[in-house]
């Protein structure tokens, strides 16, 4: 299938920034590295570290930050992500639940799921 990448656009408390992330559905979490999350002013929760296991089966604790993110037009606002020494951003499925998308195996492209109304208090739904 190949590699499969989506834009977006990530949110912190210094400003939003149009993100070309790659799409992992191996990985339970949307990493970032540092220096995004630090230029985008991406809020790190002090104290708090997420033990994940990598593929080779070993562990390892990444600091975890919350911030909004947005792709094709499905915003989810106070997402977890985790900061690591990664060389380019990658979008998790945790995310990819979230905002109601997932990829396509037959065309390898990211698609909605579900509708994205479905879900939560009408208070809360976009505005489409």
């Amino acid at each position: 299938m190949g590699h499969i990448y989506t834009d977006s656009v990530i949110e912190g408390s210094a400003g939003a920034k149009k993100v070309r992330l790659f799409v992992d559905t191996g990985s339970t979490f949307t990493l970032l590295s540092g220096v995004l999350a630090e230029e985008l002013g991406v809020m790190q929760l002090p104290g708090q570290r997420q033990t994940i296991e990598l593929a080779d089966g070993s562990l390892k604790q990444y600091p975890v930050a919350i911030g909004n993110i947005e792709v094709m037009g499905r915003k989810s606002v106070g997402e977890r992500f985790l900061i690591a020494d990664v060389s380019e951003p990658v979008l998790g499925v945790l995310t990819l639940e979230a905002l109601g998308l997932a990829v396509d195996p037959l065309t390898g492209e990211v698609k909605p799921s579900r509708g994205w109304q479905t879900r939560g208090p009408l208070g809360a739904r976009p505005v489409a």
